[in-house]
């Protein structure tokens, strides 16, 4: 379960501000600001959008230690380059 202490952190070690994050997230800045400051319960899809908007902020900026941040990120990141390098093998 994703924490506001841990949307604080993927956010400042992304480089982003509170209303970037909230767009990358495709919520409200006052939303992302009462999930941050722990005055809106985190719900899981909170956390699922909170990962998306990492991997988006890591692909938009070049900067792969942005989703290695989250294991289980990390993770997807690498099965679906695994994934996308059978089928170049398959189509090329």
């Amino acid at each position: 379960m994703t924490t506001a202490a841990q949307l604080a952190q993927w956010r400042d070690k992304a480089g982003v501000t509170p209303v970037q994050m909230a767009a990358a997230m495709g919520i409200s800045p006052a939303i992302y600001a009462d999930l941050e400051a722990g005055t809106l319960p985190i719900e899981p899809i909170h956390g699922v959008a909170a990962k998306w908007a990492l991997l988006r902020i890591a692909v938009e900026t070049h900067d792969g230690e942005i989703a290695a941040m989250d294991t289980e990120l990390l993770q997807l990141v690498l099965a679906a380059s695994r994934l996308i390098g059978r089928l170049g093998d398959t189509c090329g």
